[in-house]
């Protein structure tokens, strides 16, 4: 975070609170899940639950197990440096 403020203090022209506003919001309410990504979760999913991946991946990705359909919104409570 020392970078990013030293790199917003030399270049920046809008308010830190208006740049990171969109990512903030995300992190919070999630965001639109298109059917590429959908798609790719899936087979996270189901490689996960085959124990190709660490059982981590189910955990903090996908807590119910389950892909996600177009349009719906993914959130990651449980992400490093997020607050709930």
């Amino acid at each position: 975070m020392d970078r990013r403020d030293e790199l917003h203090r030399k270049s920046g022209k809008l308010p830190l609170p208006s740049v990171l506003a969109p990512a903030l919001r995300y992190a919070k309410q999630g965001f639109p899940v298109t059917y590429a990504i959908a798609y790719g979760w899936a087979i996270g999913v189901r490689h996960a639950q085959l124990n190709q991946f660490p059982c981590a991946f189910l955990d903090t990705f996908a807590p119910a197990a389950t892909h996600l359909p177009k349009a719906k919104f993914s959130r990651t409570p449980r992400s490093p440096g997020h607050s709930a």
